[in-house]
């Protein structure tokens, strides 16, 4: 957060675009895709970001022809129990609505779960599981962060968008 003569302007990550160079093989962005997927749900364990399993289980990926949403909504809806002090949570609002793949884009990995970038701000799992897959097939990584700026009535509006 940045203040500057009394304005006060937010960035939240939005997108990281991954894009991969002299494809070859046609299983590379999926694969590239189930990656970050996998890497995504290994650091909420290792962040210690569980307590249903919900927001963990919640994840999915999107390509052009196929969605796991509904099997991942089926699973994380399931988890209703807290860890932490076992008490019974109703998920049924918990899962966001389907997100369907922009023209330009030849796969998605979605959290699922409502809450999930209030845990990525607080204690990133997605943005630094992209960078690890990136890396690991070569991927060029670009994070696209959406600024917000607080007008003189007090509302957030959005200002724009920045690549870092």
């Amino acid at each position: 957060m940045a203040e500057d003569e009394g304005v006060t302007v937010v960035s939240y990550l939005d997108h990281v675009i991954m894009t991969l160079d002299d494809i070859t093989n046609e299983k590379a962005v999926p694969m590239l895709a189930m990656r970050v997927q996998e890497r995504a749900q290994l650091n909420i364990r290792s962040n210690d970001q569980i307590d249903t399993g919900f927001m963990v289980n919640s994840i999915y990926t999107v390509l052009p022809d196929k969605s796991d949403y509904n099997e991942v909504r089926n699973a994380a809806e399931a988890m209703t129990r807290s860890t932490r002090d076992w008490r019974l949570v109703d998920q049924s609002d918990s899962m966001a609505p389907e997100v369907r793949l922009e023209r330009n884009m030849s796969a998605g990995v979605v959290v699922g779960a409502n809450y999930a970038i209030y845990q990525e701000v607080q204690n990133a799992f997605m943005a630094p599981a992209a960078e690890a897959a990136g890396a690991e097939m070569g991927a060029q990584v670009a994070k696209i962060y959406s600024t917000y700026t607080k007008d003189e009535s007090g509302n957030w509006r959005a200002t724009g968008k920045k690549v870092l």
